[in-house]
């Protein structure tokens, strides 16, 4: 996948399938529960993540109204850049 510049896309495949492979093999069998941003020719750990805000159902399981009576309101209160999408890190790599 060719990126404007000619390049190799930061967010192809081929960057991604090394780390893919890695961590099918025996070599990463110390690696669990671990978050990894692959961009380019860079793969940042993240650290873990916090737990911003939590709900509960009285039921067995939530329903759609129930959901959306408690995370309409929630995400309406949330700043818009306020994601988990990692964007920060995609800075990181020096070239």
């Amino acid at each position: 996948a060719e990126g404007n510049g000619g390049g190799l896309d930061p967010l192809a495949p081929e960057h991604v399938a090394p780390l893919v492979g890695y961590l099918a093999s025996p070599a990463a069998a110390g690696v669990n529960g671990q978050l990894f941003v692959v961009h380019g020719g860079m793969v940042a750990v993240v650290e873990r993540p916090r737990v911003a805000a939590k709900f509960d159902t009285e039921q067995d399981a939530f329903t759609y109204d129930e959901l959306d009576a408690l995370l309409t309101p929630h995400y309406a209160k949330r700043p818009a850049g306020e994601t988990f999408a990692a964007a920060e890190v995609l800075g990181l790599r020096h070239g």
